[in-house]
């Protein structure tokens, strides 16, 4: 009898035990999840951020264009040419005056004209050279998705981010953007 009552004692220290581990793990992963939230609001806004000075950067770009364009018409100078010149004596000269009407343009297009041309020489990348870079970027995703798959292992097997960072000898930091950027952790 006494038996039965240790044994039952027992039990219910491990069914506490397991209760009290599967609640730890259950809120890591609540505050893990918060963390991504945070952090997904926080890139957001930088990007926000990021997209209006873009935005205002290019407005001042266009109106510097716009100035530019309008300032053709300004930048017409008008420079006295002699063009006639006449002896009457041995001593006198006269000089007629006629004034001509010399427009200075600034390159409004060299700009744009360069960008055309570099973005030509990119293109032309001969096939080698884009099949050895399919390659790479093919082993790169297949390096990055294993180490997606240890990261959710280590997960769930209850590790934080310090921990999984040294047992894969990555960057805590780089550790939080593989799961940040990594939506079907959560699914």
């Amino acid at each position: 009898m006494v038996y039965l009552i240790v044994l039952t004692l027992i039990i219910s220290l491990l069914a506490l035990f397991a209760v009290i581990i599967l609640y730890i793990r259950q809120n890591r992963l609540f505050h893990i999840e918060k963390r991504y939230k945070q952090l997904n609001d926080e890139l957001e806004a930088s990007v926000s951020a990021f997209i209006i000075e873009m935005k205002e950067e290019n407005e001042a770009f266009i109106n510097k264009i716009k100035q530019l364009q309008s300032s053709d018409k300004k930048n017409e100078t008008i420079e006295p040419v002699n063009l006639n010149i006449e002896r009457n004596g041995k001593d006198t000269v006269e000089y007629g005056t006629d004034y001509q009407v010399l427009t200075v343009s600034p390159p409004l297009f060299a700009g744009i004209k360069e960008y055309q041309k570099a973005v030509k020489q990119t293109t032309d990348i001969p096939e080698k050279e884009t099949n050895v870079r399919k390659e790479d970027q093919s082993e790169a995703q297949s390096a990055a998705d294993s180490d997606l798959h240890k990261i959710k292992q280590l997960l769930n097997a209850g590790y934080s981010i310090d921990e999984i960072a040294k047992t894969l000898h990555k960057g805590k930091t780089e550790i939080e953007l593989l799961i940040k950027f990594s939506p079907d952790f959560f699914n």
